[in-house]
């Protein structure tokens, strides 16, 4: 917005309201870092866009290659933005100066041949790997309309109705304020098209949600000489971002409280012990607090705990992730899939937990899961909602 708008700075208030992102909160640091910074590569190439000096383009080059080498998504949302810019210069060339789009041309292959670089380096140091491709999955339409809220829902949907009621205000104080003029601007016309590339794309590990939030951003921060916002819509939408604030350090400490809990039942396990962690608790949050916490236990003592991430992947059946390659497992233990104890409830290996394990937690009071786990193993003791289940010596467990 600095380098946008800097009259419209005020808008910074609907990222504040935003900043409470589900990936943020579940843990997804190089999708959020990744949005901060093409925030940061957007008004670098916002300023140099028409000085095509060799300066400009290295400078943006290294942003192109640096937001690569964090997320992915990142790189390519700045793509999408530098090269609908020079497409709405060029439908508009017969008002400009010639020379002005070829400029534009000139910082938008620099952007593009630094993220091209980085991508040619990973794909020639990770050749002759043996990857296995993911199965991508697509949405039906009904999904995709509810999904629409993603960024807006991280808890429930009390918290779901505070961030959505803020961002409704914001969007039409921006209208009112805009006034129909200046809307044919590369960052709302970006907006656009991720909305697009949100419909079109797969699914899988929620790629096509990670369009959403730059398409909810962009458009305030487009380009304008107008006077601030009105005080009274700017006091407004920060008491909204205050009370969602409020709202989620009201869930914190709810989480906090359950995985002080969870911090017992770990205390009580053997120092080294092999741990199943099941998570049963109805997916009371859209974040999942208890899913990876039993890796305390992996940090504190040594002791394996299935779900750790690694180059073979979490599970015995995974292809291999080259990005996670500076960690190997020599052993990948048992481990149910993801959804299991929530909306699956398929029957445990319990050949495999008997091998692979010496103790079963189970994080919520499922009863539905808790009848499956004692197919495997027997109750041992409680921490609030978490128990914890020993499971049997057998001869065929593999070596320590």
């Amino acid at each position: 917005l600095l380098a946008t708008a800097p009259s419209q700075r005020a808008w910074a208030l609907v990222g504040v309201l935003l900043s409470f992102s589900w990936w943020y909160v579940a843990g997804s640091l190089n999708f959020t870092l990744g949005l901060g910074l093409l925030c940061a590569a957007l008004a670098i190439w916002w300023r140099r866009r028409d000085g095509a000096t060799s300066r400009s383009l290295v400078l943006l080059g290294l942003a192109g290659a640096a937001l690569l080498a964090v997320h992915l998504f990142a790189a390519l949302m700045f793509l999408v933005v530098i090269w609908v810019d020079l497409g709405l210069r060029l439908i508009a060339r017969r008002e400009v100066r010639l020379a002005r789009p070829a400029t534009r041309l000139l910082t938008a292959g620099a952007a593009t041949a630094g993220v091209a670089v980085v991508w040619v380096w990973m794909e020639v140091a990770t050749a002759g790997q043996p990857v296995r491709p993911p199965d991508f999955e697509w949405r039906l339409p009904l999904s995709q309309l509810k999904n629409l809220a993603s960024p807006f829902l991280v808890f429930s949907v009390p918290q779901l109705v505070v961030v959505s009621g803020g961002y409704l205000l914001a969007v039409i104080g921006l209208l009112a304020h805009r006034r129909k003029r200046g809307w044919l601007e590369p960052f709302t016309v970006s907006a656009a098209v991720f909305l697009v590339l949100y419909v079109v794309s797969p699914r899988t590990w929620n790629i096509d949600l990670r369009w959403l939030p730059p398409a909810y951003l962009l458009p305030f921060c487009g380009p304008s000489t107008r006077p601030r916002p009105h005080w009274r819509l700017i006091s407004v939408l920060f008491a909204f971002c205050v009370a969602h604030a409020l709202t989620v350090a009201g869930y914190a400490r709810l989480i906090r409280r359950e995985l002080q809990e969870f911090d017992v039942a770990l205390a009580q396990l053997p120092a080294g012990s092999r741990v199943l962690p099941l998570v049963s608790d109805h997916r009371r949050f859209r974040v999942r607090p208890y899913y990876h916490y039993a890796l305390w236990h992996t940090i504190r003592t040594s002791g394996q705990v299935g779900g750790l991430f690694s180059r073979d992947g979490t599970r015995e059946d995974d292809g291999t992730y080259t990005h996670l390659s500076h960690f190997k497992l020599r052993h990948v233990p048992y481990f149910p899939v993801y959804d299991w104890g929530t909306t699956l409830f398929q029957p445990l290996d319990c050949r495999k937990v008997e091998r692979d394990y010496d103790y079963v937690l189970q994080a919520g009071r499922d009863s539905e899961a808790r009848a499956l786990i004692v197919r495997c193993a027997a109750p041992a003791f409680e921490a609030g909602e978490i128990t914890v289940y020993r499971v049997p010596e057998s001869s065929g467990r593999t070596a320590r």
